[in-house]
C-alpha cells in the first residue's frame, strides 16, 4: 500500500509539471557551401521564422515539434575567370574560362521533431533548454547562366531539389517574464551537409552539383505556456 501511495504521489507531481506550450521565433541561419559547389553563387546568411509547439511530460523532459520557414533568396552574381560552379567550369561554352553572369534562387524548409530537456539555473524563472531531434529538410535551388563576357547567351537553368531527414541540436536560455510567458534565445546546428544536390547532365559537361556545409543559427522568440 505504501508503494502505491508513493507511486501515486510521484505521478501527481509529474502531472503538476506537465504543460503545453507554443511559440514563435525569428531566426538567422548561417549556411555556407563547399568551394566550387555553390560557394560563389549562393548567399551565406538567411532569415526566417520558426513556429513551434511542445508538451513537457514533467518538469525536465518533453517533446517539441516545429516548422522553420526560411525566406527565399534570389539574385544575380558575376564570376571572374577560371571560377568553378557545380564542380565544373563556370559555363558550358567552348571556352569555359571566361567571366560570366548567373541568376540564382534558393528556398529552404525545416520542419522538425525533437526531444526537450530543461532545468532551472540562477533562479526558478530562468531555464536552460536543450533539444535533440530530426529535421525533415527540403532545399530547392536553381542557378542559370545568362551572360558570358557581358553578352547575353541562351539561358541554361540548373535545377536542384532535395528532401532528407537530418539531425539537429538546439541549446537555449528561457526567462519567465510573466506567469505564462517566456522569452527565449537559442542557438542551433543542423547537419545540412547531408543535403548533396545534383542537377541534370549536359552532354560533355558532367553533372552540376551543389554541396552545402553544416549550418548554425540563432533565434530570439516568445513562448506561451498553458
Amino acid at each position: 500500500m505504501k508503494k502505491l501511495i508513493l507511486l501515486a504521489a510521484l505521478a501527481a507531481t509529474g502531472l503538476a509539471h506537465a504543460k503545453f506550450y507554443v511559440g514563435l521565433e525569428p531566426t538567422m541561419m548561417r549556411l555556407k557551401f563547399e568551394e566550387g559547389y555553390g560557394h560563389n553563387i549562393f548567399p551565406k546568411n538567411y532569415y526566417g521564422i520558426n513556429a513551434f509547439a511542445g508538451y513537457m511530460f514533467n518538469k525536465h523532459f518533453g517533446l517539441e515539434a516545429g516548422y522553420e520557414h526560411v525566406k527565399k533568396k534570389k539574385g544575380t552574381v558575376s564570376l571572374g575567370d577560371n571560377e568553378v560552379v557545380g564542380g565544373v567550369w563556370n559555363n558550358p561554352y567552348p571556352n569555359p574560362h571566361q567571366p560570366s553572369t548567373w541568376n540564382y534562387f534558393i528556398k529552404q524548409r525545416y520542419p522538425y521533431v525533437a526531444l526537450t530537456a530543461r532545468t532551472n539555473v540562477f533562479d526558478d524563472k530562468t531555464s536552460v533548454i536543450a533539444n535533440a531531434g530530426l529535421v525533415f529538410s527540403k532545399m530547392k535551388a536553381n542557378y542559370t547562366i545568362v551572360k558570358v563576357r557581358g553578352n547575353a547567351v541562351p539561358n541554361r537553368p540548373y535545377n536542384f531539389n532535395k528532401e532528407k531527414v537530418i539531425p539537429m541540436l538546439k541549446l537555449g536560455l528561457a526567462r519567465n517574464v510573466l506567469e505564462n510567458l517566456e522569452l527565449k534565445v537559442t542557438a542551433n546546428w543542423k547537419n545540412t551537409k547531408k543535403l548533396k544536390l545534383t542537377a541534370f547532365e549536359h552532354a560533355n559537361i558532367g553533372k552540376f552539383k551543389t554541396f552545402p556545409k553544416n549550418s548554425w543559427g540563432l533565434g530570439l522568440g516568445i513562448c506561451w505556456v498553458f
